[in-house]
Parts: C-alpha cells; sequence; structure tokens
C-alpha cells in the first residue's frame, strides 16, 4: 500500500459512520439538514423548478448540506452555488422550503384527500371532479 492509498486522518472531531463494503449507500441523502427546513429534490423537466419557486421554495446552496456519502460522491455537479446531481437526462436540485409553509401544504393536500374519501365512501363519488378524464366510479360492493 502506498502513502497516497492509506486512509485520511479524522480531523473533524466527529466520529464517521462505517458503511460495509459492498453495502448499500445513499447518494441522495442529505446529511446536517436544518430543521426549519423541508427539503426536496425536484427534476429539471418541464416547468417542475418555477413551480417549486412560485411555492416558496430556494435552491439549498453546495456548502450548507452534505449529499450522499461524502467518500462517494459529493452530490454536487453543477457549476453554480446550487446543490444538484446530473443524473442520464436531466440535473435534479435540491430545494427546500420553511416548514411552516410545507406543513400547511401537507394539510391543504389532506383536506382535498378527506373530501374525495368522504364522497366515496359516502356514495357521493359522482360528485368529485376527475383530474385525469377518466369517467371511473367506485360502487361499494360490487
Amino acid at each position: 500500500m502506498t502513502d497516497s492509498n492509506r486512509k485520511t486522518p479524522n480531523t473533524t472531531g466527529k466520529k464517521r459512520q462505517r458503511v460495509p463494503f459492498g453495502g448499500l449507500r445513499s447518494k441522495l441523502t442529505i446529511n446536517e439538514q436544518d430543521k426549519k427546513f423541508h427539503y426536496h429534490w425536484f427534476n429539471d423537466v418541464e416547468d417542475r423548478i418555477d413551480r417549486a419557486l412560485s411555492a416558496g421554495y430556494d435552491f439549498v446552496k453546495k456548502d450548507s448540506v452534505q449529499v450522499g456519502d461524502k467518500d462517494v460522491h459529493s452530490g454536487n455537479s453543477d457549476l453554480n452555488s446550487r446543490t444538484s446531481k446530473r443524473l442520464r437526462d436531466f440535473t435534479i436540485y435540491l430545494m427546500r422550503i420553511p416548514i411552516d409553509l410545507w406543513t400547511e401544504d401537507q394539510k391543504l393536500k389532506q383536506a382535498d384527500a378527506d373530501l374525495v374519501d368522504e364522497s366515496i365512501y359516502g356514495g357521493g363519488a359522482d360528485k368529485v371532479p376527475l383530474s385525469y378524464g377518466l369517467d371511473v366510479r367506485f360502487k361499494p360492493g360490487i
């Protein structure tokens, strides 16, 4: 073994997490997250990034989080300050939104789901708008 192949000393003072050789490694795990935010990876396809920005998400800067296993890949492939990763045909960007806005959004989504459930199980499925244009109705007991 040459000197260049030896393990580099841990100078951060933090205990390094051991990952068994051949074990699973998560390349998109976000370490050291700020608990005041919800983090999400967005595909840079169609208008997803613009929609995320309009909803209150911001790009996460490269130096504010560690993505994946540091020994494998830094996770950042963007030339500017945004945290990103290039996949086969597109780039994904790490974005975050204040946790209170995310919680509010989740409550709105749950209210919509509750309305659908209530309509289905209450026999009023014909009153639920079909967002995909399919004329499929749930009929209990069939």
